[in-house]
């Protein structure tokens, strides 16, 4: 290993969290550690998955749910989701809807993602609730 393989990297992104008052998605810009072997996907759901550091704003993402891979291929992040992604989802349609967009959006912050496919165990979901996560959403 030559000692650019070891270096850490920062990722600047926006990650979108729920402000509870006004029901909205809200971003937030964080500096992430891009360490040797991670992708920028990874390090982005798994700062989603840690929550917000503003305490006005609160995680969207169900509880337990975990990354089980991510892959980026022409613009499109592949994001495969824990079986816990559909076990504890909310109840409410725009509950649902912002968990996906919340993941959408903080990918697509990164320059080199245009869309997001989300898959549960490495099958197609079909609908997350409301919402048609069969095809790539952007």
């Amino acid at each position: 290993l030559s000692q650019m393989d070891e270096e850490v990297r920062t990722l600047r992104a926006r990650l979108f969290f729920l402000d509870p008052e006004s029901g909205a998605l809200t971003a937030e810009s964080r500096s992430l550690q891009l360490y040797e072997g991670q992708t920028k996907a990874e390090v982005v759901l798994e700062a989603l998955l840690q929550g917000p550091e503003d305490p006005n704003l609160t995680a969207v993402l169900p509880e337990n749910t975990s990354v089980l891979s991510t892959r980026v291929e022409e613009g499109v992040c592949y994001v495969n989701f824990s079986k816990e992604f559909l076990e504890n989802m909310p109840q409410s349609m725009q509950q649902q809807e912002n968990v996906i967009y919340s993941v959408v959006k903080s990918l697509c912050s990164i320059s080199d993602i245009q869309a997001v496919q989300i898959s549960v165990e490495g099958t197609s979901a079909g609908y997350y609730g409301g919402v048609d996560i069969s095809v790539p959403l952007s």
